[in-house]
């Protein structure tokens, strides 16, 4: 199965998208700074580097100023939500070593610049009071176009766990952040009308094709049609419910141009020979004016894109390296060829020496 996308490239971006991003004393960051594309930004480097604190960052300004803008007065509303966390103590840095107990996080979209400070000791600290200030010195009406919806896909299938879970998220305290609970609500969402432009529609054709039937939903439950039976989303491949996630996101509107897409880890449970596809729908959708953020440790997610990327597509790859003494370093590459140390390529070529020892006894030179 391949795609054969007609969308063009474009040389310049019509729609708003995040520009940068300043880190201070936040998580794994002493001091970190980036500088995005409007296209494929890819964050690659260890566990516990702050990848997805990066994207849930991002991901959480632009929730919560389209929220305000929507009047979606919810106090309670804030980054420590979107994280899961229990208080802003927990985002602060680490350190025995950290003086300064000041932090902040900045950054720039649709030519917009934000700021807010924060401090472990500011117990009452709510993004939602910082946009309230913010949209009284600065009138609304500025903001009314340019703060597009975003779209986060957890590592974890929720499309495996939609019924009850809105209910339960909403009454009691259970162990999951706001991520999983926007994305339900979006995947829970009424399909576009059949007489709307469905400018995904070659995207989706060709993801409904790899999966093993057409999904459908009863209730709050996903199934998956085989044959005469309906089979269950949680008894669905992991790499399948991935699939059907990006297609139930096209199908509802939750994707359109100007929209940005986080996604953490998408090779989870995802067979190898999918993730060509999945690389063809992202370069497509990146394309047609959605910002792309991805996580990945995978070798073959990075080989397709640096593969498929054409010449006038934007793409970014942000390596995320652990320090003894200063948190996590944060180096930006044009290409996947520029970046070093690669960590993900290093293991495969261990793997790949490893090999060649067994099998003659000989080390590759080095």
């Amino acid at each position: 199965m391949d795609f054969q996308g007609q969308l063009s490239v474009s040389t310049e971006h019509p729609h708003p998208y995040h520009e940068s991003l300043t880190l201070k004393n936040f998580t794994a960051f002493e001091e970190a700074s980036f500088e995005f594309v409007p296209g494929i930004n890819v964050f690659i480097g260890e566990n516990g580097t702050g990848k997805t604190h990066v994207m849930k960052v991002l991901y959480g300004i632009q929730t919560l100023v389209s929220d305000f803008r929507a009047r979606k007065r919810r106090s309670s509303v804030d980054l420590t939500e979107v994280f899961g966390a229990y208080s802003q103590e927990e985002l602060f840095r680490v350190s025995d070593t950290l003086e300064d107990r000041v932090g902040e996080i900045a950054g720039a979209f649709g030519g917009r610049n934000w700021a807010y400070p924060f401090s472990p000791e500011s117990s009452e600290f709510s993004f939602y009071a910082e946009l309230a200030a913010f949209f009284g010195t600065h009138p609304i009406d500025l903001f009314e176009s340019g703060w597009a919806s975003a779209v986060y896909i957890p590592s974890i299938n929720m499309i495996a766990h939609t019924e009850g879970f809105l209910s339960t998220f909403e009454r009691f305290d259970i162990d999951f952040d706001r991520t999983t609970r926007d994305i339900v609500v979006y995947l829970l969402s009424p399909e576009l009308r059949s007489s709307e432009v469905f400018i995904w529609e070659e995207i989706s054709n060709q993801l409904q094709a790899l999966l093993p039937g057409n999904v459908v939903l009863e209730g709050e439950r996903f199934f998956v049609s085989v044959g005469k039976s309906l089979l269950s989303m949680p008894l669905v491949a992991e790499g399948s419910q991935k699939i059907a996630t990006l297609d139930r996101l096209l199908r509802v509107g939750a994707l359109e141009p100007g929209t940005t897409l986080f996604w953490d880890e998408p090779e989870v449970g995802l067979n190898p020979k999918l993730m060509d596809e999945l690389v063809k729908a992202l370069i497509l959708l990146a394309r047609s004016g959605v910002q792309i953020f991805l996580t990945t440790h995978s070798y073959v997610i990075l080989k397709e894109l640096d593969l498929q990327i054409a010449e006038d597509d934007p793409i970014r790859y942000f390596l995320f390296e652990p320090t003894e003494s200063s948190g996590t370093k944060v180096t930006p590459f044009d290409t996947l060829a520029e970046v070093h140390p690669n960590p993900i390529l290093e293991q495969y070529n261990d793997l790949y020496d490893r090999e060649i020892t067994r099998k003659t006894g000989r080390k590759k030179a080095q």
